[in-house]
């Protein structure tokens, strides 16, 4: 199988109360990389979390005013295995996104499997 949608992600970074943690730009950390973002998307089953597939999603820039950084992603998966640990009603397989650069702004979502 394969899913595929579109990230989008929109923030603020080097203000007051922006993205990085709470305050702005930090000085003397190293990982900063000018208001980049780490995401990983983790792909896996509803019924005993098997992992279907990883994908790292970095580069996201949150730098000034700009756009919402934007990106289609896809990810390829064992449909096979996606089904037989899906659930009932047709199944599901469970998209979590993982911000690497803020605790607690991870995300899940149960996807339909059609």
């Amino acid at each position: 199988g394969v899913l595929k949608f579109n990230l989008i992600v929109a923030g603020e970074y080097g203000k007051r109360g922006g993205g990085g943690g709470g305050g702005g730009r930090r000085k003397g950390n190293k990982d900063d990389k000018e208001g980049a973002v780490g995401l990983m998307a983790v792909l896996g089953t509803h019924q005993g979390r098997f992992l279907l597939n990883h994908k790292s999603l970095s580069g996201i820039s949150l730098r000034g005013n700009r756009e919402p950084s934007k990106r289609s992603i896809e990810m390829k998966f064992d449909w096979q295995k996606a089904n037989a640990h899906g659930g009932i009603e047709g199944g599901f397989v469970t998209l979590r996104l993982l911000c690497e650069n803020v605790r607690g702004m991870d995300v899940e979502v149960s996807v339909p499997l059609r």
